[in-house]
């Protein structure tokens, strides 16, 4: 597990705190030396997900397990980077390279790639933006009034962009939550109105996916119902995007680059 250090406001004011968050790691799967596929995961019980990836995926049956398989080398934390199957016989008349690599799934948006990289990130739109912290929780009671598809059924996510003041851009609902997105960068861009979205609010979790796609769009500052990931926030971090998570009961965490905010312009976390 991360830690995460930031500022919560609640009633008015502000208080620093130090929360857990759930560890976020690039997990890399070849198959015969040959790269299949990366994702995105929470370390541990990493045999039994390769595994079970290989069977739902059909590349494996029954026959097949258990799989033998060497490790990658272990990064800085201690946490295994990825595991190479040695031979999987279903695939003997199926070359690896004659197969598509795993595409994009709801649920995850690097879950298509063979290596991590660096993610292309634009100049955030509006510098010096300086954001009152009591909009927050009416983004989100908006983003709630919009979503049609949630209401009916409950099972899909939401993104939705404002500008500046707080006014709805684009709202977005998918079953994935990086689907959601993309919608909303997609119809912005096709409005011509990217260069006016200042905030991002998410109804899912805050992932390293989440924030390369928010990056990429030159969005400053990600919001969210939910919990950020240390992989998440260490990201925005580096790539000078605020970001705030638990937004709700008018209430929410600042864990990354708190200077947007009103009241915290010169507060740095420590």
């Amino acid at each position: 597990m991360g830690c995460g250090e930031g500022w919560c406001y609640k009633d008015g004011g502000w208080a620093q705190v130090r929360d857990t968050l759930a560890s976020e790691i690039a997990f890399r799967i070849s198959i015969s030396d040959q790269p299949f596929t990366i994702t995105m995961h929470s370390p541990g019980n990493e045999v039994e997900l390769v595994h079970g990836l290989l069977f739902t995926e059909g590349l494996i049956t029954p026959a097949d397990i258990p799989l033998r398989f060497e490790t990658e080398p272990k990064d800085a934390t201690g946490c295994l980077t990825g595991i190479n199957v040695l031979s999987v016989s279903g695939l003997r008349d199926n070359p690896l390279s004659s197969m598509r690599n795993l595409s994009s799934v709801s649920s995850c948006g690097l879950c298509g790639k063979t290596e991590l990289g660096d993610f292309p990130s634009a100049p955030f739109h509006q510098q010096g933006v300086e954001i009152d912290p009591d909009v927050i929780p009416g983004l989100f009671s908006t983003m709630q009034q919009h979503q049609r598809d949630f209401a009916a059924s409950g099972g899909t996510h939401a993104a939705a962009a404002f500008d500046q003041n707080g006014k709805l851009l684009s709202l977005k609902e998918d079953i994935g939550r990086h689907n959601a997105v993309d919608k909303v960068v997609g119809h912005l861009l096709l409005a011509g109105e990217i260069e006016r979205a200042v905030i991002l609010c998410v109804s899912g979790r805050i992932s390293y996916e989440i924030v390369s796609k928010t990056a990429a769009a030159g969005i400053p500052v990600l919001a969210s119902v939910s919990a950020p990931s240390d992989l998440a926030v260490s990201t925005a971090m580096e790539h000078g995007m605020t970001v705030l998570a638990f937004c709700r009961q008018n209430k929410f965490t600042v864990y990354a680059n708190p200077g947007r905010l009103k009241g915290l312009t010169a507060q740095t976390i420590n």
